[in-house]
């Protein structure tokens, strides 16, 4: 018995050894990737960003087979936002190639087929018809803001009166609610949907030359900088009261909400995009390890399905759909932080033509950061004197050398043990 019970004692030892060498050197492995890809540039080649395109290929391969309705089993937008956001891709990526080359045109199909997906009536079936806009805000300012980005590529005609249509409807159901916000579910409102709404009105104006909903835009932001921002941040708020837009209870300034409308705002009023950015930097950038990130809460707050993961405070929806608002704002060094950041921690991996993050085990990611890699910040990269990746340099060397001398004493002090025992 004493025998068996030395052999398994001598099993378990060995088994702990090879586990902790094993994740000795994951460790290290993982720590020397992340150093590496904080020098990560993507790579530009006939006006296309290699790398988003790269990106756009592999979930290409998983759009089509059942990538969206996989999302709307853990999203309660899922399906929308990926065919929105997979859509909107394709758009940024070809807006600059000339219109007969084989990529825009490839563009052109993809978001086509998104549209009509997003048209179907499966997609429309959990977003309340009863609503004072049909569907709701989500619904028609994500597929009508996608619209106009399909008809700034090509003015198709026979899509027009549709685009036309939608728009109106949108600033209808705006001139004749009670407050800015509009319900995205019933009796449910989020601001972020509604800035997206205001968002296709305003690229509407562009697309079409005209100012026709530029008074009601005007009269929107205006009232939302006087009476609806949320008083601790100056953030548009998270989630309102439907009836009067007042902010509900600890949900005000939040960073995965305020990222999203970033994006879009810039389209509505630059003055206004401005003034939240500041807000947004104020209360919502922080600095883990040296390296950038966005805060989800300003203060306290845990994670839910809008933030995805919180850790140490920083938010991962925020942080990633924050790359692209940043960009943006052409805040170059925040910018290329939060990039290079995503590509290391988030494993950014190619294979072959294609590329994923996170091996591709959490799909919505790869759809939130290519969109948010495909706004240019070359020239102002190239402007960069700042060595900001030496704050996480030095504390990765600091980490192994730590952890090096912690294992070195640890097995020390075993041995010596033994050697008495």
């Amino acid at each position: 018995m004493a025998n068996v019970k030395s052999i398994l004692l001598k099993r378990l030892k060995l088994f702990a050894k090879g586990t902790g060498i094993f994740l000795y050197l994951f460790f290290i492995i993982y720590l020397i990737i992340i150093n590496i890809k904080l020098h990560h540039q993507p790579i530009y080649q006939d006006n296309i960003n290699q790398d988003a395109h790269y990106q756009l290929n592999y979930l290409k391969k998983e759009m089509h087979k059942d990538l969206p309705k996989r999302m709307n089993q853990l999203y309660p937008e899922g399906l929308i936002f990926a065919y929105s956001l997979y859509g909107l891709s394709w758009a940024d990526l070809v807006q600059k190639l000339p219109s007969d080359h084989p990529t825009r045109q490839e563009a052109l199909q993809e978001i086509d087929w998104c549209l009509t997906q997003m048209n179907l009536p499966k997609a429309k079936e959990q977003f309340h018809k009863d609503q004072p806009l049909s569907h709701g805000i989500f619904y028609n300012a994500w597929t009508t803001y996608l619209l106009g980005k399909r008809l700034a590529l090509n003015q198709d005609s026979s899509l027009w009166a549709t685009y036309e249509q939608s728009c109106q409807d949108i600033a209808n159901a705006f001139a004749q609610a009670p407050s800015p916000f509009l319900s995205s579910y019933k009796n449910l409102a989020w601001p972020a949907d509604n800035v997206v709404g205001m968002a296709a009105l305003a690229q509407y104006n562009k697309i079409s030359q005209t100012d026709r909903h530029a008074a009601l835009i005007q009269a929107w932001v205006k009232q939302i900088e006087e009476n609806y921002l949320d008083p601790q941040t100056n953030l548009i708020p998270h989630e309102v009261d439907y009836k009067n837009g007042k902010v509900l209870d600890r949900e005000g300034g939040r960073g995965s909400s305020s990222s999203l409308m970033l994006c879009f705002l810039v389209e509505i009023d630059s003055a206004f995009a401005k003034s939240q950015y500041a807000s947004y930097k104020k209360h919502l950038q922080i600095y883990r390890f040296g390296l950038p990130g966005i805060r989800e809460h300003a203060i306290g707050g845990g994670a839910d399905v809008d933030s995805g993961p919180v850790l140490l405070g920083v938010g991962g929806s925020a942080s990633i759909v924050g790359l692209r608002a940043v960009a943006l704002q052409e805040d170059a060094i925040l910018a290329t932080g939060l990039r290079n950041s995503i590509e290391g921690f988030g494993l950014g991996w190619k294979a072959g033509k294609e590329k994923s993050y996170l091996g591709g085990f959490v799909p919505m990611a790869d759809l939130f950061i290519v969109w948010a890699n495909l706004v240019d910040i070359q020239t102002q990269e190239t402007e960069i004197k700042e060595n900001w990746q030496f704050g996480f340099h030095w504390r990765s060397v600091l980490s192994f050398g730590l952890i090096t001398f912690l294992i070195y004493w640890i097995n020390k002090k075993l041995k010596i043990r033994n050697y008495s025992s």
